[in-house]
C-alpha cells in the first residue's frame, strides 16, 4: 500500500512538472514555479476558448480534455477569474 502511494505521488509530480516550462502567451498567463503554465478565464469565455488560446495549432477537443484532467474538472463549466493549469507543449 505504501509503495503504491509513493509511486502514485511520484507519477503525479512527474506529470505536472515534465512539460518544457512556461511558454509565451497571453497577458494573463503565468506559471507556478516555472513548471506548469496557467491561464485565467476571461468574462464570457468557455473552456474551448481557453484551449484554443493555449494551443492554437492543436485539436481543441484534445486540449479541452487535457485542461479538464489537469484541473480535476468533471465538466466544461468555467468561471471568469478562474485560474486553470494548462498543458505545456
Amino acid at each position: 500500500m505504501l509503495i503504491t502511494f509513493a509511486a502514485g505521488t511520484l507519477l503525479v509530480t512527474f506529470w505536472l512538472t515534465a512539460g518544457p516550462g512556461a511558454r509565451a502567451g497571453g497577458q494573463d498567463d503565468t506559471s507556478i514555479g516555472g513548471a506548469v503554465p496557467t491561464d485565467v478565464v476571461g468574462p464570457g469565455e468557455t473552456l474551448w476558448d481557453v484551449a484554443e488560446r493555449n494551443d492554437p495549432d492543436g485539436d481543441p477537443r484534445v486540449t479541452v480534455q487535457r485542461i479538464a484532467d489537469l484541473n480535476g474538472l468533471s465538466g466544461s463549466i468555467v468561471h471568469p477569474g478562474q485560474r486553470l493549469l494548462v498543458p505545456a507543449h
